[in-house]
């Protein structure tokens, strides 16, 4: 006879921007009782659907698991996209707890108010992160019109931290992928790939 496996509960977080921090996010996932080795964090936007690190918790869900999110923007910030994520939630019997609502298809079909709900805030996400780009284009526009400079600063060998050349030897000697190094540094894929090949014109 097969035995069954034991349901894991896996939490999740991300943060657009380096600029963010996740550890208060860490800290509450940490704090609901979930294994630190279940905890999958990213800096990465909520629109963007191919985002490493919830492609990797997803494929590892299995029924009677349990996904937990602090905010349902954590997940998404693209209505559409939360759509198929709660779709697969419901057709693999999983149950997704974000904040304190608690959607539980582990056992039965999703209640429609809840779902509604659901959709709802997700909706109220989408607007408010293009409400946010829209802000930042107009701030944007305004201090190119007073003559500032806009856009990225450009990086230096300076800006290379010392613990960027400990892990290059672990991620050129293949010990790590560049999606741990980024990890280890903290840093986006984007940012990691700017500064390797800063260094190697350097």
């Amino acid at each position: 006879m097969e035995e069954k496996s034991t349901p894991t509960t896996y939490g999740y977080g991300r943060c657009s921007t380096l600029f963010q921090d996740y550890t208060y996010e860490k800290k509450a996932l940490l704090d609901y009782g979930i294994k630190e080795e279940n905890i999958y964090l990213e800096y990465a936007s909520g629109a963007d659907k191919n985002r490493p690190e919830l492609k990797k918790v997803m494929s590892i869900l299995k029924p009677k698991d349990t996904l937990r999110v602090t905010d349902i923007t954590r997940l998404s910030r693209s209505t559409s996209h939360f759509c198929e994520i709660l779709d697969f939630i419901k057709e693999n019997h999983i149950c997704l707890i974000v904040g304190s609502l608690v959607v539980d298809c582990r056992n039965e079909q999703l209640d429609v108010m809840v779902e509604s709900m659901l959709k709802i805030s997700a909706v109220f996400g989408e607007m408010e992160r293009k409400m946010r780009i829209e802000q930042i284009k107009l701030g944007q526009a305004n201090a190119r019109e007073k003559g500032h400079k806009i856009g990225r600063p450009k990086l230096t060998k300076n800006d290379i931290p010392d613990t960027f050349y400990k892990n290059l030897h672990l991620y050129q000697t293949k010990q790590i992928n560049k999606s741990e190094f980024a990890r280890l540094m903290n840093w986006s894929r984007p940012k990691l790939d700017r500064i390797l090949k800063l260094n190697s014109n350097n």
